[in-house]
C-alpha cells in the first residue's frame, strides 16, 4: 500500500499508521512522523539498527513496505541514462557553454543532496574526481562525436570542390 499524494491522503496514513505508533512507543523509543514520513530517534547506531528492524517488522505486519532513503550512487544510476539522452538529443549543436554550465548545476544538486545542504557555495567538499568514480557522466563528454559545426564544415568544402 503507498498512498499519493493528495488532500486524503495524510489522513490515511494518521489511519493506518496509528497502530505503527504505538508499537513504536511501546518500545520506549520516541519518533516523529508527518503521514507516510517518519523518523526514529534513537541513543547510538546499534539501537538505530533493531529500531529499523522493528519498524520493518510492523510495517510488514500492516502489509506495509519501507522504502528506505536512496544514496548517492542510486541517484546517480538513474540520473545517467538522462544524461547520456540529453547529450546525444542535443549535444549535436554547439552547446559547448551551456552543456559546461548544466555539468556544473547537476554537480551542485547532487552535493547538496549528499551533504544535505541547500546553498550553491556549502557544498565543495565532494570532488569532482569523487563524483566520476561513483559513476556520474558529464554533458559535455557524452556529446555525440559528429557536431553540427563539423557536419557544416564538411558540406562546404564538399560545395566548393
Amino acid at each position: 500500500m503507498q498512498f499519493k499524494s493528495g488532500v486524503i491522503s495524510p489522513l490515511l496514513a494518521n489511519i493506518v499508521l496509528d497502530s505503527f505508533d504505538k508499537e513504536i512507543e511501546a518500545k520506549g523509543w520516541r519518533h516523529v512522523r508527518y503521514a507516510d514520513d517518519f523518523v526514529i530517534l534513537t541513543k547510538s547506531p546499534e539501537e538505530a539498527a533493531l529500531a529499523m528492524a522493528y519498524a520493518k517488522e510492523v510495517l510488514g505486519n500492516l502489509r506495509l513496505s519501507l522504502h528506505e532513503g536512496r544514496n548517492v550512487e542510486a541517484v546517480i544510476k538513474d540520473l545517467n541514462p538522462v544524461i547520456r539522452g540529453y547529450a546525444n538529443y542535443f549535444g549535436a549543436a554547439q552547446v559547448f557553454k551551456t552543456f559546461r554550465s548544466l555539468d556544473k548545476w547537476i554537480r551542485m544538486r547532487i552535493r547538496c543532496f549528499r551533504l544535505k545542504r541547500k546553498t550553491r557555495y556549502a557544498n565543495r567538499k565532494l570532488s569532482i574526481r569523487k563524483l566520476e568514480k561513483w559513476g556520474l557522466l558529464s554533458l559535455h563528454d557524452c556529446r555525440p562525436e559528429h557536431r553540427l559545426a563539423y557536419m557544416r564544415s564538411l558540406r562546404t568544402c564538399e560545395s566548393r570542390s
